[in-house]
Formats: structure tokens, sequence, C-alpha cells
């Protein structure tokens, strides 16, 4: 095997490393925080994202002058401490051991903190100190993730991480280039108008301000950060400050046609399927958003997911209201089980097993308009989807560090709420193809019952 490097040994790349600002949960607990991003909010005159990136500076500048290195002041507070334990007891000493043993386990609580939202431990509100087991978990989980090479398509293996970005973006270029077909009318014809008036009443309602609080508060609070470097929770913890100016804009961009592309921008974050990945394809894609497009898009998904029990064929179970996709697969069990037993050995059964592969990366953008439009979606809802799709930029994420902008002509994001719908809707018409197909008779389906 032939192994390539920029570099004139097998040392850590030690190129200048880009550092990513990002939102801490201490941060967000603590109540002076309130104070610093009102002021950012209230005396600036820029617009909200220029708002939102002064109030995360701020806050990171603010942060890091009042909680400091937190493992020195740490071991500061424990000297202290040992210090005063060693004095005459009196008044003043006591008093002063018990403010420092405060403040010491405040800062014991803010180390462990810091390092569960390293170490992803979502489940952690509050308990015992469990700071070795969240540090041990953060630093496994950085090892696991850690990109250490990666193999071309002629099998040579790559060491630094600039030519390990350069084959990623590669890669995630031809995924998410257009193959331009031609002949999707002729899957398109067999799909119909399925939004009667009533569904179509609630699709072209004006989105409400309600509705983006709703969306807001449905988010994950601590989930992974995107290109803004702020989470769901910093906007649910100072709603009452930003909450009007945000609403305001996510409703010029739902009920005016606003353009989205300047939120639009989506780190693609690699998780490794397994212990020893190689190559590209031994890496799961995940799609880092930011906080107010997850808002616009969870909002618009919240409309649409009303009218999928009605519009969704019923063999059609995941993302539906109502439905469980473990039905089906209790279904194709027994189906199979009945080929298994069959008496008849004379009469032939078969079972496809349909295995779409990036079948979210590959869904063709005028496939999905075309789709949404016959369906019956209204045009203006459907202009909506189509920008918050189609005017997404990739950075794509190699130990912590973006790459290089990709811009997409295809495909549709896995993290981002909308896109489950969107897939089911797509996917649905390869159910109904079936089922046009079995009705004329060129197909037919097994009986398992008489």
């Amino acid at each position: 095997m032939l192994v390539f490097s920029t570099n004139y040994d097998d040392r850590p790349d030690t190129r200048t490393k880009r550092y990513i600002e990002r939102i801490e949960q201490i941060w967000l607990n603590d109540e002076d925080s309130t104070e610093v991003v009102q002021r950012a909010w209230q005396f600036s005159n820029e617009g909200n994202i220029q708002k939102l990136c002064r109030a995360l500076e701020d806050m990171h500048n603010w942060g890091k002058e009042k909680y400091g290195h937190i493992p020195k002041q740490i071991q500061h507070h424990q000297e202290k401490l040992r210090k005063l334990k060693e004095r005459v007891p009196n008044r003043n000493t006591i008093n002063q051991i018990k403010k420092t043993e405060q403040e010491l386990d405040d800062l014991l609580k803010h180390e462990e903190l810091w390092w569960a939202q390293r170490g992803k431990a979502h489940w952690f509100l509050h308990g015992d100190k469990n700071t070795k087991y969240f540090h041990q978990k953060a630093s496994q989980r950085k090892r696991k993730n850690k990109i250490n090479f990666i193999e071309d398509q002629q099998g040579r293996s790559w060491l630094d991480e600039e030519n390990i970005q350069r084959i990623f973006l590669r890669y995630f270029e031809d995924i998410f280039t257009s193959s331009n077909p031609t002949n999707t009318h002729n899957v398109i014809d067999v799909v119909h108008n399925c939004i009667n008036a009533h569904m179509s009443e609630i699709l072209n309602r004006p989105f409400s301000a309600e509705e983006v609080y709703k969306a807001m508060q449905q988010l994950k609070s601590t989930a992974a950060l995107g290109p803004d470097g702020l989470n769901a929770g910093f906007y649910q913890r100072f709603w009452d400050i930003i909450g009007q100016d945000i609403t305001d804009y996510v409703l010029s961009i739902l009920n005016n046609e606003g353009n989205p592309a300047n939120i639009n921008h989506t780190y693609i974050y690699l998780i490794p399927k397994h212990k020893q990945p190689k190559d590209h394809r031994d890496f799961r894609p995940i799609a880092l958003c930011n906080v107010i497009l997850k808002i616009v898009t969870k909002t618009i998904a919240n409309r649409i997911k009303v009218v999928l029990p009605s519009i969704i064929s019923p063999q059609q179970s995941a993302f539906i209201p109502g439905r469980l996709i473990f039905d089906n697969t209790l279904l194709a069990f027994e189906v199979f089980h009945h080929i298994k037993h069959l008496k008849n050995k004379k009469k032939s059964v078969m079972g496809i097993k349909r295995d779409m592969a990036k079948a979210y990366d590959r869904i063709e953008w005028r496939f999905l308009q075309n789709t949404l439009l016959t369906m019956g979606f209204p045009h203006k809802l459907v202009k909506t989807i189509m920008l918050c799709v189609s005017t997404v930029s990739f950075s794509i994420l190699v130990n912590g560090q973006p790459s290089n902008t990709l811009h997409p002509t295809r495909g549709i994001r896995q993290g981002d709420p909308l896109s489950p719908y969107l897939f089911i809707l797509c996917a649905d018409v390869l159910s109904i193809l079936i089922t046009k197909k079995q009705e004329e008779g060129l197909i037919q389906g097994i009986a398992i019952a008489a």
C-alpha cells in the first residue's frame, strides 16, 4: 500500500488551525449572561445575523474573562483552601473556608458541564461529580471521530488534513452534482393532485409568530453546533431579548419569499461507521445547520406534516404521524416467513430489497419541485421550500476544521428538520409507481392469508 503525505514525516500537521467560536453551556447557565446578550442586542444597529455574531463574540469575551482557565482556578482554590484549613480556627477563617468551598464547588460544576458538553452527554443535567467520566467520554469521542488518513479512489492513502479535505470535497462534489435527468416527466405523470381544498387552506395560511415560537422550542437545546456557533439553547434562553427580531426575520422568509442564503451555510460532520474507516464510504455525513435556518424549516415541517397522513400511500410509515415503521418491519418478517414455508414449491415467488444508497443526497431538485407542485402544494410554499433547499452551501469538517465551500445542485440534508418529510414525499412516487404496475397486472403481490 502506498502512503502519500505533503508532510515530510508522520508528525501531526502543524498548519495554523482556524478557531471556531461556539457557545458554552456554562455561559447559558450564568444569570450575568443575560446582561451581556441584552447589551449586544440593544446597542447594535446591525442586521439580525450581525447581531447574533456580535452577541456570540461578546459572550465569548465575557466568558473568557469571567471563567478563564477553569482547571487553573480549581487548582488555585484547592491550594487556598488547604492553607486556610492549616490556620488556627476563628470566625473569620471559618467564613473564608465556607466561601472558598462554595466557589470551588461552583468551579467543579462548571468543569463538569464543560466536559459533559464535549462528551455529548445530553442526558446529563445535575447530579454527583462525574468530571472524570465526561473527560474520558470526550477524549474517547475525539479519538473515535478523528480522521488520521483517507484512501483516494486509486487506493493511495493520505495523512495530512489538506489532502483529506480535498478527497472528501471531490467525493461530495460528485454526490451533490445533479445528473440533469431528462425523463422525470415519465415518473411524475403517475402522481395526481391529492391536496383538497381544506388542506390547501391550511398550507396557504400565512405563518404566524406562534408557529415560529413553537418550532424554536421543539429544537434540541444541546444539539451539535453549526457554523453560527450557537445552539437552540441560546435562542430558548434569550428569546425574551432576541425573539421579536428573530421572529420577524423568519416570517420574512416564510411569508414574503425572503432568500435564506445568508443563513444557509452548513457544516458536514463525518461520523465513522466502524472503528477502522479507510475511505469516504466508511463515514456517515450529518449536516450541522444554523439554528435560525432550522427554525425556518421546522416551522414548515410542522405545517406539512399535518396533511401527510391523508396524502402519503398507506405502505409508507416513516415520519408519518400516527404510523409506525415497525409495522412494516413486522409485515416484511411475516411475508418472508410465509415464503420460506410455502408448501407449493412449484410456485415461484421472490422478495425485492430496495437499498437506496445516499438517498437524501441524490434527490434531484427539479424532481422534488415537480413532485410537490403536481401533488397540489401551493406554489408560494413550494418556492419557499425550494429556496431553503437550493441556496445551501457546505463545508466539510475534517478534525474540526472546515474545508472550502461546496455549492451543491441536488440533494437534501440529514439534520434538517424538513428533510425527512421531503424525502417521504419523493419516495411515495415510487410507491405509486409500484401500485400502478400492480393494478396493470405487470407485477403481483403475495397473499399470505386466505
